[in-house]
């Protein structure tokens, strides 16, 4: 019994520590961003190469990050409890 509460333990840890680092990683693209737009001259509409608002590029990232750490974060916690 307390061997399985050890391996939940461990997996709730390990997407906890996923879910902390996605959440740094967005905190400082998100500064990135507000910084971008400051240095662009506070425009909200700013294009990144006359087609495509800047805002879209960063929130695709936000996407991409959260699916990869989100993918990862349960891989590893099943990989937890296939451990013997």
């Amino acid at each position: 019994m307390w061997h399985h509460l050890s391996k939940s333990i461990r997996a709730a840890l390990m997407l906890a520590c996923h879910t902390g680092i996605a959440v740094i990683i967005l905190t400082l693209i998100f500064l990135l961003e507000m910084y971008i737009i400051y240095l662009w001259g506070g425009a909200t509409k700013a294009l990144l190469f006359d087609l495509v608002p800047i805002k879209y590029l960063f929130h695709a990232i936000d996407l991409a990050i959260l699916v990869v750490y989100g993918v990862y974060g349960v891989i590893d916690a099943i990989r937890v409890f296939r451990e013997e």
